[in-house]
């Protein structure tokens, strides 16, 4: 299980939106200090096998940090189990750049970390490392791009995704690497997309604030389309319920509004 920074956020407003609010007990919790600043904007919180994986940028190192914590049983309070600095990403931290920009997955027992290196003032590389969970030894693959990391999907193939040059792309890394595809151009694209991957469906929605609509991105032949849906989404989280219908929690800040869009199980619209 995936979670993107956003998500939290929207399901706590979801939650009050649409329940009466009980009376507040005393329940016993702990707090669990897990770093100290000054960090990276951009996080990623994994479950896999009763662990959670928690990787974010540190200025201090200027690398990227990943902390895997466990819990011996359900009433004690996580520690950390394992505490690794994986690679410096950035010479210096007053390079205009998107210190941190990174995609961390885990699927099938194999950690996944897609992440630009601003290796000095010109050059920046995106750089894709992987290893099984048991061992120690990283795989690592670069590329000669340096466009914001937007997304990756990871099936029986492993495919990036990322914006550069006012197109959103479409990178195949595995099997067999392959030149970049364009899916999408856009002189402005969100910084969220939120990735669905169950059941059968796969994809990720994500905000074209040129045309100030949501894109779906999902797959179509040998690659991927975008299909425009609604006309709102900037801020947003997509899921899919068990009828394998799409779900879009879209939230305003002009109005202060929630709103949950539904697909019509008999076309392609929302209501």
């Amino acid at each position: 299980m995936h979670y993107h920074r956003t998500a939290p956020l929207f399901f706590s407003l979801l939650i009050a939106a649409c329940t009466a609010s009980p009376p507040l007990t005393e329940f016993p919790h702990y707090l669990v200090t897990l770093a100290r600043g000054p960090l990276g904007a951009d996080f990623s919180l994994v479950e896999n096998d009763n662990k959670l994986h928690l990787l974010f940028a540190d200025y201090k190192t200027l690398s990227l940090r990943l902390l895997i914590l466990s819990d011996k049983n359900p009433r004690s309070k996580l520690e950390i189990e394992e505490d690794h600095f994986l690679d410096r990403v950035c010479f210096s931290p007053e390079i205009d750049s998107p210190f941190g920009n990174h995609i961390y997955l885990v699927k099938k027992n194999q950690q996944h970390l897609f992440y630009l290196d601003q290796e000095d003032e010109e050059r920046r590389i995106l750089k894709w490392i992987r290893k099984p969970i048991s061992e120690e030894k990283w795989y690592i693959d670069a590329y000669p791009f340096s466009g914001r990391i937007i997304s990756a999907i990871l099936n029986e193939n492993v495919d990036l995704f990322f914006y550069e040059h006012g197109a959103l792309y479409y990178l195949p890394c595995s099997p067999a690497e392959q030149p970049p595809r364009t899916i999408l151009s856009t002189s402005s694209l969100g910084s969220e997309a939120s990735l669905i991957q169950q059941g059968s469906f796969t994809g990720f929605t994500i905000f074209d604030g040129e045309l100030k609509k949501l894109q779906l991105i999902t797959p179509s032949g040998n690659g991927y389309k975008a299909v425009p849906l609604i006309d709102s989404g900037e801020i947003h989280y997509s899921a899919i319920d068990n009828h394998q219908r799409l779900r879009i929690l879209t939230f305003s800040k002009k109005s202060n509004e929630l709103t949950l869009y539904q697909q019509d199980p008999d076309s392609d619209s929302f209501e």
